[in-house]
């Protein structure tokens, strides 16, 4: 498991280790609050999100970690419209969800909408955590709907 006593900070000079030592404290837990790591492949995104998820673990919180991917595949699936209320108790009861990978690959219009109620249901009321390599100003682009995101951006 890529944990944060793990993570070579020598190879990541752009991410300060008092950084992530308070961000490992688990602060934006308790105040809801998301985390975005953005950087191209190969910067430790993953790992240090992996890392924050063991951290709260270890804090006894309750965590999911799952890619945008997957996110995708329960909504081509057609899961989602039958379990939509079930769906959006459960993600509730985590203190932390990891959402690794967003806007690798292009969402179809159903698993861009859970992932935006995904996103939106949490703020400020418990924790996401998203990796990506796209900068803000292109999340538009990967999202058929791109009006879900465009008054979010800046919130998410």
């Amino acid at each position: 498991m890529k944990t944060l006593e793990d993570f070579a900070f020598s190879d990541a000079p752009h991410l300060p280790r008092p950084r992530s030592g308070n961000l490992a404290e688990g602060g934006y837990l308790s105040r809801s609050e998301p985390v975005i790591f953005l950087g191209e492949t190969g910067t430790g995104k993953t790992h240090m999100a992996t890392g924050l998820a063991i951290a709260a673990c270890r804090q006894r919180k309750r965590v999911r970690f799952t890619t945008a991917a997957q996110l995708r595949e329960r909504a081509d699936g057609g899961q989602e419209q039958e379990r939509t209320k079930s769906r959006d108790q459960s993600v509730m009861r985590y203190e932390l969800i990891v959402i690794d990978e967003m806007a690798y690959v292009a969402m179809p219009e159903a698993a861009a909408e859970l992932l935006f109620q995904i996103i939106a249901g949490r703020a400020e009321r418990a924790a996401v955590i998203v990796t990506t390599n796209l900068p803000f100003s292109e999340w538009t682009t990967m999202f058929p709907n791109a009006r879900l995101w465009q008054s979010h951006v800046g919130s998410v």
